[in-house]
């Protein structure tokens, strides 16, 4: 059986992106203010930077470390969002400004039956 601060280290990563996930939605949805996002996140790595890279106990240590990626992940989660968001109104526009060429470019076809 692993020990606490093992069992955080090998599950850490997926820990850390559902709380980025989670934290990014209430995000999107207003819960939680843009702005709280980015002054957690510098929060964080200064916590990381400063202290909890050398704690001694593994628990804090990685508790420290999910603390400090999952802030940073959530950060990029609204950049993701208004990325992909831009990249699918870009995606719309060139299919109406390529249905719009095909229909003025199209010849009328006439019946001589």
């Amino acid at each position: 059986m692993a020990s606490p601060g093992q069992s955080l280290r090998q599950h850490r990563i997926k820990i850390s992106l559902w709380i980025a996930v989670v934290e990014g939605i209430l995000v999107l949805v207003h819960v939680i203010p843009h702005w709280a996002v980015y002054v957690l996140a510098a929060v964080a790595i200064v916590f990381w930077v400063g202290a909890a890279r050398r704690y001694s106990s593994p628990v804090a240590r990685q508790a420290g470390w999910i603390f400090a990626a999952s802030q940073l992940l959530t950060v990029l989660v609204p950049a993701v969002w208004f990325i992909a968001k831009t990249v699918a109104i870009i995606a719309i526009a060139l299919i109406a400004v390529a249905g719009l060429v095909f229909l003025f470019t199209e010849r009328e076809h006439t019946d001589h039956a």
